[in-house]
C-alpha cells in the first residue's frame, strides 16, 4: 500500500527500529559508566543527616497498569555538602529526616547508613 512507491512500512518502520535500538544501546553505555566510576571511588563510611527522603513512581500503561517505585534519600555531611541516592525500599522505611549516623558509599551508590543512638 503506498503512494506513488512510497510505502509507509518499508520506510517508517526501519526509522523507528534503528531509533529504539539506539535508545537501548544508550541506556545500556550510560548504566555501565555509571557503575565503573562507582567501582573507581573509594568506599567511604562519614557522619552524615538524613535531611530529604522521596519516591519516583513509573507507570506502563497495558499491563494492568503497573508500576515501579524508586526511593531516594538526601544526606548532608557535616561541612554542608549534600549527596542525593537511590536506596532500596527497606532502608527507605528505616530512615527518618533528621536522623544522624554514619552513611557508607561508594561513589554514587548508596551501601548503608547506621544511625548514631
Amino acid at each position: 500500500m503506498g503512494f506513488g512507491g512510497f510505502s509507509f512500512f518499508n520506510t517508517i518502520f526501519p526509522i523507528f527500529f534503528i531509533i529504539v535500538f539506539v535508545i537501548i544501546i544508550i541506556t545500556v553505555v550510560k548504566s555501565l559508566k555509571e557503575a565503573s566510576y562507582n567501582r573507581s571511588q573509594p568506599k567511604l563510611t562519614v557522619n552524615a543527616t538524613v535531611v530529604a527522603k522521596r519516591t519516583h513512581m513509573t507507570r506502563r500503561t497495558g499491563d494492568n497498569n503497573r508500576g515501579f517505585t524508586h526511593y531516594y534519600a538526601t544526606f548532608q555531611f557535616d561541612k554542608g555538602d549534600r549527596l542525593e541516592m537511590k536506596v532500596d525500599s527497606y532502608k527507605y522505611g528505616m530512615l527518618v529526616e533528621g536522623d544522624k549516623g554514619n552513611l557508607t558509599f561508594q561513589g554514587n551508590k548508596f551501601y548503608d547508613f547506621e544511625r548514631n543512638y
